[in-house]
């Protein structure tokens, strides 16, 4: 079995969604291969057929924008974590995203 991929499902219209991408784009060659960022909402036609069965599975679990999902063959779900209550993981800055998702950046 290969390994998770993460990936951010975010707005065009989000300022959140883009900070995320920009936080994404700061790990340059550090970024794992099973990283991304699909932008559900805006961007409908250029989408792959690919990302838009992932944004099928995703957009009714969504918590806001931007949201981690882990996808695992054909399973996509959120990545949760504890607060007050489970909630859905948000907007990760670069400096948390190789400690929150295991597998997302390279090894140095």
């Amino acid at each position: 079995m290969s390994d998770p991929q993460y990936i951010a499902v975010g707005a065009e219209w989000c300022g959140y969604s883009k900070k995320q991408e920009a936080e994404l784009a700061k790990l340059g060659d550090r970024k794992a291969d099973n990283v991304s960022m699909i932008m559900c909402q805006g961007k409908d036609d250029s989408l792959s057929e690919a990302d838009k069965a992932v944004c099928e599975k995703a957009l009714p679990q969504l918590s806001g924008f931007p949201t981690w999902f882990k996808k695992e063959g054909d399973t996509v779900a959120p990545i949760t974590k504890q607060v007050t209550q489970q909630q859905g993981l948000h907007f990760l800055q670069e400096s948390q995203l190789c400690e929150a998702l295991p597998g997302a950046c390279k090894a140095e």
